[in-house]
C-alpha cells in the first residue's frame, strides 16, 4: 500500500472511521503479526500478542493526535507488548554475559551473509531459525533494526537501554549469525558475499510467505476489530465466535469498557469473571 493511501486511512481512522481501521489492520497486519512472533519466539504467542495490539490500536487510535506517527506508535505498542508479555526471559536475556566461542572468533566479514543465504531457499528458511534462537533480547534488537529499519538511538529508546548496548546486541547478534552459518557450512564465506542488511529482505519476505490472510484475519476477529464469517451452525453476521486467553480476554474487555462497544462473553470454567461495568 503506498504511503499516501496509508496516510489517509490513518486520517479517516482516528476520526472513527471503522471500515478504514480495518482495512489499516489488515494493510499492517502481516509485518505486525511477524514482529509479534519472532520477538515472541513462536506464532501462538505471537498471535497472542498481535491480538493485544489490535486491541490497544482498536481503543486508542482516535487519541493519537499526530496521524503520521502511526507506524511508530503500533510498533511501540507492539514491542511492549511482547516485552510485557515475556518480561522474565526478556530481563534475563538481556545479560550481555560472555560465550567463549563468539569471544574467540574472528571479527573480520562479521557485518555480511554469504549470497546464497539470501537467494536460496533452503538457505533462507536457515538463516530465519538461526535468528529465531538468538537470545531474546538480542533477537529482538535484530528484528528493530533490520525488519523495522529503526536507528540504534530509536531502539535504545523504546527498549529501555543505552545505544551502546543496542549496538553490542548487534555486534555480538552478527557474531553469533555467522558462527552458526559456518558451523552448519564450513567455508561458505570464502564465496561471494553481500551486507547483513540484505537480512532485512530476507525478514519481509518471510513476513509475507509465512504470515497469510487468513492467520491476520483470525488475529483481527479475536481482537473484536472485524466480525467473523457466520458460522455453518447458523451464527449470526456480526458475531464473533473465537476462544480467548486470559491476556486477550482481559485485554478486550477492557477496550469495550473504554470504547463503550457492546461485548457479549460466553465463559467455559476456566474463563476469569466478568467485571461488572463491561456493556453488554
Amino acid at each position: 500500500m503506498d504511503k499516501n493511501k496509508l496516510a489517509r486511512l490513518v486520517e479517516n481512522a482516528v476520526q472513527g472511521d471503522k471500515e478504514a481501521f480495518e482495512k489499516l489492520c489488515y494493510a499492517k497486519g502481516q509485518s505486525l503479526l511477524f514482529l509479534c512472533t519472532k520477538i515472541m519466539g513462536n506464532l501462538h504467542d505471537g498471535q497472542d500478542a498481535a491480538q493485544e495490539v489490535f486491541i490497544r490500536m482498536q481503543a486508542g487510535i482516535r487519541s493519537l493526535k499526530d496521524p503520521a506517527a502511526f507506524g511508530g506508535w503500533v510498533r511501540t505498542l507492539a514491542v511492549n507488548t511482547c516485552i510485557n508479555m515475556r518480561q522474565k526471559q526478556m530481563k534475563k536475556d538481556n545479560t550481555l554475559a560472555g560465550d567463549d566461542f563468539l569471544d574467540a572468533l574472528p571479527e573480520t566479514d562479521f557485518a555480511y551473509l554469504p549470497e546464497e543465504y539470501t537467494q536460496k531457499k533452503e538457505n533462507k528458511e536457515r538463516l530465519l531459525a538461526i535468528v529465531d534462537a538468538l537470545p531474546a533480547g538480542m533477537r529482538t534488537c535484530v528484528l528493530l533494526y533490520y525488519f523495522e529499519n529503526m536507528t540504534t538511538p530509536e531502539i535504545g529508546e523504546m527498549l529501555g537501554m543505552s545505544t551502546s548496548t543496542v549496538n553490542v546486541h548487534l555486534h555480538r547478534a552478527r557474531l553469533k549469525i555467522r558462527a552458526e552459518v559456518e558451523k552448519g557450512q564450513p567455508g561458505v564465506y570464502s564465496h561471494s558475499v553481500v551486507p547483513m542488511g540484505a537480512l532485512g529482505d530476507v525478514l519481509q519476505q518471510a513476513a509475507a510467505q509465512q504470515m497469510p490472510v487468513a492467520l491476520v484475519q483470525q488475529c483481527l476477529q479475536a481482537a473484536g476489530v472485524c466480525a467473523a464469517a457466520t458460522a455453518a451452525g447458523g451464527v449470526a453476521a456480526g458475531t464473533i465466535t473465537t476462544f480467548f486467553t486470559g491476556p486477550v480476554l482481559q485485554g478486550l474487555i477492557s477496550a469495550a469498557v473504554a470504547t463503550g462497544v457492546a461485548l457479549t462473553v460466553l465463559f467455559t470454567t476456566a474463563s476469569p469473571p466478568l467485571p461488572a461495568n463491561v456493556p453488554v
